[in-house]
């Protein structure tokens, strides 16, 4: 097979799949010759992906692509291809003609260069102020809403004045952040030659503008011994201020304060060679960027450890979050989240009565005393409480370390969370894991920390805001845009429903949350279940169809507890039955209730189950039910299945990642190509209802471009096959003494 055509079909599946090989680095050399090294030691980030071209070989040479490539349908296809190109036939020639103009080509070949060995993101330790910063002015804004916009006159212009001047004293503050992405180039010559084009195409557009003037002055061409850049370097100066000032947009008063703190500041924007790189960079002064690579790196930070001790590895991408923007991120997304969203849509709607208030010819300012605004603080007041209350369950947020490196016949990621882990529990190892029936095709398990004080929050919360309904009802909403007729509908409605709910959460807080230990999971198995009709309105199959057969899990602490709360949910359903009833008598009968499983007992297994109606083609030896068996609840619908998960059997996938001797707080599974082999009847079964000859060519007069080629519904089919080729995937998850967690996933390719 030609390389032009294994590149041509492995460009249709990269995205989808990474095959196996390894790539040859000197372990010495791994960290000191990648981009890693101009990381500044206290960078707020870092992210790069090295050897791209090598990981592009082994998807190439890699078992999906090879057997892509050996399907005759492929090979005739690609014949017919590279025949119309050599020949510059059909569509292909006008492909052909835009390949071969000079410019297109030398911008291939730019692009191939760039990510043919490394491309890299990193920002300095002035990016975490600059996410503070902006939350600074955000919660800012929504405090000026609350004490101005929905208070003052709609024409008062001392909201706008504040905001204009916090937002002053964050600029005069504000360190620009450096950020620069950056490619591997070694073809210098020609990354300087676009850096060239680059320039003369600025000074040509921008010189028949008079008014960038400023801008053209400030693009500078930098030569030295680590590169060629070009940068234009930005600051308040080149502002039209005279324009902005005749506009009347601010105060004279502001707009000079907000004059002179910007001709304070600068920014650079920077393109060019660094080092061997080239690169787009952002910086508060044009020479900052030289500042790379000098001094110590971030290779000598202590979270960056686990990535060194493993250098000696064939690394393929490397990626760190430092703590102070974990936290700043947190902070400006899901500190006081609550407060800050649902309190900006009060104040929406306590703006929107002002502007009623001011149509109806009164003083367009919110009336502190009625009974709206101060159930509109009441509410405000709840949101602060329940963000309080939640802060005290989360841990401080930090940062993330991770690195992933090629492996003989796949590759394999390491990710390293030092947040303290509030929600899984790695003490001791995952009992369960000898009890998903060994081989399965997918898996997850895991366990949970037990914290029952967290529903408990999650109970109070639901009552604080049941409570704001009640009062809700009783507000008179008159001249407020509030339907009265749709509150009484509502408040019905929640009266009635109200108490099946607290009985929900009363027996999930007293039985159903003691009576688990926590462990919990869920299996897909290839089982015996096969039929040729699944349900009377489905056309009956050729061949039996085969149903994966899942379960679910879970760890039992208290039986008893579980099977009582179980009653307790059959008896809320029939009470919502009731209340069906009510609102239309027709629709349920009078003496309908939800059936309960037939309940067996055998060798102290309790089994609950609902048997497959007889006038169902499905097999009668699938049964949805519930088993109790041991120490552990399974849900499913294969009497088979559950019957083998019920037994202690020892897991045979997942060899040399999950370990089931060692403590662990999650292990989860997932072979791609066994999924896609049991698929595959069902996919036949469907496409032979819509296609009667899978030998006859597809015809489509809309594509043009396939104007030559022949392709069948049976050609399309065996390229399933290939994807019954993609391997696996097998991870883990520990758990530190210090709550940090460390997941280790693993991808293995299927053997040629």
């Amino acid at each position: 097979m030609t390389r032009c055509k294994k590149l041509f079909v492995a460009g249709l599946l990269f995205p989808f799949y990474f095959a196996n090989g390894s790539a040859a680095i000197r372990a010495e050399d791994a960290l000191s010759s990648t981009s890693i090294r101009l990381a500044p030691a206290d960078a707020d980030f870092y992210a790069a992906t090295y050897r791209m071209k090598e990981q592009w070989a082994s998807f190439v040479s890699g078992p999906v692509v090879k057997k892509l490539l050996d399907l005759p349908a492929v090979q005739e296809n690609l014949e017919t291809f590279l025949d119309q190109w050599k020949n510059r036939d059909g569509n292909v020639a006008n492909l052909r003609m835009v390949w071969e103009n000079p410019n297109a080509k030398e911008a291939v070949k730019f692009a191939t260069e760039l990510v043919s060995e490394e491309c890299f993101f990193l920002g300095d330790k002035n990016t975490s102020e600059f996410v503070r910063a902006y939350t600074r002015v955000i919660s800012a804004i929504n405090e000026l809403a609350a004490n101005e916009l929905a208070v003052e006159s709609l024409e008062d212009d001392t909201a706008t004045d504040k905001l204009m001047n916090l937002w002053i004293d964050e600029i005069e503050k504000l360190a620009v952040p450096m950020m620069v992405m950056g490619a591997k180039c070694r073809n210098e010559d020609l990354a300087i030659t676009k850096v060239d084009q680059l320039e003369a195409s600025l000074q040509l557009s921008m010189g028949f503008v008079p008014e960038l003037a400023p801008v053209t002055n400030s693009i500078k061409r930098i030569e030295d011994d680590r590169g060629s850049r070009l940068t234009v370097e930005f600051n308040g100066k080149m502002i039209p201020w005279d324009v902005l000032s005749s506009a009347n947009l601010l105060d004279e008063e502001i707009m000079e304060v907000l004059q002179n703190a910007l001709n304070q500041k600068t920014i650079a924007l920077t393109i060019g060679t660094l080092d061997g790189y080239f690169i787009v960079g952002i910086s508060s002064k044009r020479g900052d960027l030289l500042k790379l690579g000098k001094g110590a790196n971030l290779t000598t930070h202590p979270d960056l450890a686990p990535v060194v001790m493993n250098a000696s590895k064939p690394i393929m991408s490397v990626s760190y979050l430092s703590d102070n923007l974990a936290k700043a991120n947190y902070d400006s997304q899901f500190k006081d989240f609550f407060t800050k969203n649902f309190s900006a849509l009060l104040n929406q709607f306590m703006g929107v009565q002002v502007a009623v208030r001011g149509l109806n010819g009164d003083a367009g300012k919110v009336d502190k005393t009625s009974e709206v605004f101060e159930f509109s603080e009441s509410i405000k007041s709840d949101l602060k409480w329940m963000d309080e209350s939640i802060a005290t369950f989360v841990p401080e947020a930090r940062g993330t370390t991770a690195y992933s490196f090629s492996t003989v016949n796949g590759w394999e990621q390491v990710y390293h969370i030092r947040t303290k882990n509030v929600l899984l529990d790695g003490s001791k190892p995952l009992a369960a894991l000898q009890h998903i029936g060994g081989d399965p095709m997918m898996m997850v398990v895991t366990r949970l920390q037990d914290h029952p004080e967290y529903f408990r929050l999650m109970r109070q919360i639901v009552q604080r805001f049941k409570k704001q309904l009640d009062r809700a009802f009783e507000i008179d909403w008159s001249g407020t845009g509030v339907d009265m007729d749709d509150l009484k509908k509502a408040r019905s409605e929640i009266e009635s429903l109200w108490p099946l709910l607290v009985k929900l959460a009363d027996a999930w807080e007293t039985k159903v949350l003691p009576g688990l230990n926590g462990e919990h999971g869920i299996v897909m198995s290839s089982g015996s279940l096969a039929a040729k009709q699944w349900a009377k309105e489905m056309p009956p199959s050729d061949v039996p169809l085969p149903l994966p057969e899942v379960a679910s899990v879970s760890g039992v602490r208290d039986a008893a507890k579980l099977q009582d709360a179980g009653r307790d949910f059959f008896t809320v359903c029939d009470s919502l039955l009731d209340y069906v009833r009510t609102k239309d008598p027709n629709s349920v009968p009078v003496n309908y209730s939800i059936p309960r499983p037939i309940e067996s007992k055998s060798d102290g297994r309790v089994k609950f189950g609902y048997p497959i109606p007889d006038d169902c083609p499905a097999p009668k030896s699938m049964m949805p039910h519930g088993l109790l068996s041991g120490s552990y609840l399974y849900h499913g619908y294969s009497e088979k299945q559950s019957g083998t998960l019920a037994k202690s059997t020892r897991l045979t996938i997942g060899a040399g990642v999950i370990n089931t001797d060692k403590p662990l707080a999650n292990a989860s599974y997932l072979s791609i190509g066994r999924i896609m082999s049991a698929a595959k009847p069902w996919v036949l079964y469907g496409v032979k209802l819509g296609v009667q000859d899978l030998d006859a060519p597809i015809e489509d007069p809309s594509l043009e471009a396939l104007e030559g080629y022949a392709v069948t519904t049976n050609d399309l089919l065996s390229m399933w096959d290939v994807l019954e080729s993609i391997g696996d995937f097998s991870s883990t998850t520990e758990i530190g003494a210090d709550g940090t967690s460390t997941t280790r996933a693993v991808y293995r390719s299927i053997s040629q």
